[in-house]
């Protein structure tokens, strides 16, 4: 109890023994023990055990043509993942059987390389362990007139001098199959651009160009 002086005076000390006052009661020191929690630490056996781990994401490239990231389209993996054969009878020698899965990704115009899309659980089962999930990464193939900047295009058209001096058009074939009838009736040097607006990546509302 505090005092004047800001010390402590009297006060209560507990000397009973926890498993007198369980023998007081219940008439036995260990009333769990019925339930099959052992004699000596009632739910040692149980609190000791460990939660399950979760596992480390599975990476997947997922190759994407430009003209797929400039339309969208729908790409499909078949992934086979080892399932536990339920019920797990012995966790030390447990039964797997291969399950094979069909997992779909829609592709949106306008995605960009690296975009992710994460499936979860979609890993390996194994006792003691949540399976892992299963995340595909975009990955950008090279095109062979196009280069992608944002969302903006880039077209390389090599012309001869007479067209240079005398006027040409540039036919250019778009990743959605349209053909774009780009005309150039000056003189062009090298180097020279020209700027389409709004033939570029599109993404949502968002509209880039063509140069």
């Amino acid at each position: 109890v505090p005092d004047d002086t800001g010390g402590y005076q009297g006060g209560w000390t507990y000397t009973q023994n926890a498993r007198e006052i369980f023998t007081e009661f219940f008439g036995t020191d260990n009333p769990f023990a019925d339930f099959g929690f052992g004699s000596d630490v009632p739910f040692a056996s149980r609190m000791a055990k460990a939660g399950p781990t979760k596992m480390k994401a599975i990476a997947r490239p997922m190759d994407c043509s430009l003209e797929e990231l400039y339309c969208g389209c729908l790409k499909t993996f078949n992934v086979t993942r080892k399932r536990l054969v339920q019920p797990v009878e012995d966790e030390d020698n447990p039964i797997y059987e291969d399950v094979t899965k069909k997992l779909t990704v829609a592709i949106k115009p306008g995605w960009r390389a690296k975009t992710k899309v994460t499936f979860p659980g979609e890993g390996d089962e194994g006792p003691g362990i949540i399976p892992a999930d299963i995340c595909f990464s975009v990955r950008e193939l090279p095109h062979a007139h196009f280069t992608r900047d944002g969302l903006n295009l880039l077209y390389i058209h090599t012309i001869s001098l007479s067209s240079a001096l005398c006027g040409h058009t540039v036919n250019i074939k778009h990743l959605d199959g349209r053909t774009l009838n780009v005309s150039c009736p000056e003189v062009v040097q090298p180097g020279y651009e020209k700027v389409v607006k709004g033939e570029g990546m599109v993404k949502g509302e968002d509209r880039g160009d063509l140069t």
